[in-house]
């Protein structure tokens, strides 16, 4: 087995060994109804590109199935915390390569296909999205490039060193960090303690009560977000 799908086997074994459950779940009525997915079948709009998704030029697609997975079970699909799916193969491939952006109901999900943070891939799945004043956006998923390190040193010490992990890694599973993504550009930036006094350069107030955060949660979405609406950084959920 290679390494790197060695790695993701490694986690994926220990959380669950953990009995861990982490849900990203919505307020739907579903066709189907797990512990580690929920689904159902919808019609959603879709954007072909970041010009369509500038200009809010929603094209609909009908008969896709929506699944929202538990980040447990996403350590072995590879996914993110919504995946679309189709009988159509032609509308499966857009979906899963060509759509930039899905609007499932109210909300704004970015496909991740081929975005990368720090070297690491994303993988196949789609994340929530804000959009921002500049014309950026915003999505909100874990760390992944910490999560791969932590699957890759799990695959070296084994499954019984790997445990040791689980249980820090199944907390990082848990905890979303916030990326900006700017149309046209595979690279994401994690907003930390170093990208934050730019986006909050005009309010030294909000930056001073940003730098009274603990160092290790200065990258969790819970703290930055709010910052960021205050600031007019960041407006509502799409």
């Amino acid at each position: 087995m290679k390494t790197k799908n060695f790695a993701a086997f490694m986690l994926f074994t220990m959380l669950s060994l953990l009995g861990q459950n982490v849900c990203a779940q919505t307020n739907e009525v579903y066709d189907t109804n797990s512990l580690d997915s929920t689904s159902t079948m919808t019609t959603v709009q879709y954007c072909a590109t970041y010009d369509d998704l500038k200009a809010g030029h929603w094209s609909n697609i009908d008969s896709v199935m929506v699944v929202t997975k538990s980040r447990t079970k996403q350590m072995w699909w590879g996914g993110k915390d919504f995946k679309f799916d189709s009988d159509n193969k032609a509308t499966r491939r857009l979906l899963r390569k060509e759509a930039v952006a899905v609007m499932y109901r109210d909300t704004l999900l970015f496909n991740l296909n081929h975005l990368k943070d720090r070297g690491t891939a994303f993988g196949r799945g789609y994340a929530r999205g804000y959009k921002m004043a500049d014309g950026r956006y915003l999505i909100l998923y874990f760390d992944v490039a910490k999560m791969y390190a932590k699957s890759m040193a799990a695959s070296m010490f084994g499954l019984v060193g790997g445990l040791a992990m689980a249980a820090s890694s199944n907390k990082l599973a848990k905890q979303n960090v916030c990326y900006i993504v700017t149309p046209g550009e595979k690279k994401v930036t994690i907003i930390n303690e170093k990208v934050m006094p730019d986006l909050l350069k005009d309010h030294p107030d909000l930056l001073e009560e940003y730098n009274q955060i603990k160092k290790k949660e200065r990258t969790y979405a819970e703290n930055i977000v709010p910052l960021l609406q205050r600031a007019g950084v960041l407006g509502d959920a799409e």
